[in-house]
């Protein structure tokens, strides 16, 4: 890649790794209620404000990148691989564990699985 791309793939990952901690928020919760999704969906809006802050600067590094990567369609579909790729392995492992033997997991090993932690060998 050549010095101009750096920015925007700099950016991109940077997008992907703040929509990815926000989904993993939404996921770890007990619950979705209306509050969490309230405040996630502000942590995202924000920070695509501060960042369309930033690239609205003439002295910044991201002088226009930003509203260029954000009219082309593959800015949009690496995020969605990105989150997809990242997220989808976690989400299938905690289902295939809670439904494979759900009769057998205690309450506190479902909520090992709830918390991201793999089920006791016992």
């Amino acid at each position: 890649a050549s010095d101009a791309d750096q920015p925007m793939m700099a950016l991109t990952a940077y997008s992907a790794l703040i929509l990815l901690q926000s989904a993993t928020v939404l996921l770890e919760a007990r619950a979705i209620f209306r509050p969490n999704v309230l405040v996630v969906g502000a942590s995202v809006c924000a920070y695509y404000a501060m960042s369309a802050a930033v690239a609205c600067k003439q002295a910044s590094a991201l002088y226009g990148v930003f509203f260029v990567l954000l009219a082309q369609p593959r800015y949009w579909l690496a995020l969605l691989l990105m989150l997809a790729l990242t997220l989808l392995p976690v989400v299938a492992l905690k289902a295939a564990w809670l439904h494979a033997a759900p009769h057998r997991l205690t309450r506190t090993e479902r909520e090992r699985l709830r918390l991201g932690a793999p089920p006791s060998a016992a």
